[in-house]
């Protein structure tokens, strides 16, 4: 039997989980504002936001919570 995702994992919307899964390839903020064609501000408010939903505090551990994500989601 599967577990339902926990309340803060469904608060990903798309554009986060896009911003997440640039921020877990390495690009910088300005690089993904770009390639989204959003503003650099916008980018630093969807990173915050995946902060604040993972608990992390730094890039490093967002990208190792989005690992955590990767196995139990898809």
């Amino acid at each position: 039997m599967n577990a339902l995702p926990k309340p803060s994992v469904m608060r990903l919307t798309p554009r986060r989980l896009g911003v997440l899964k640039l921020v877990c390839q390495g690009y910088s903020t300005k690089k993904i504002a770009e390639l989204l064609g959003i503003a650099p501000n916008t980018v630093g408010c969807h990173r915050d936001a995946l902060r604040e939903i993972s608990g992390a505090h730094n890039a490093v551990q967002l990208v190792q919570w989005a690992s955590t994500l990767q196995t139990k989601r898809y």
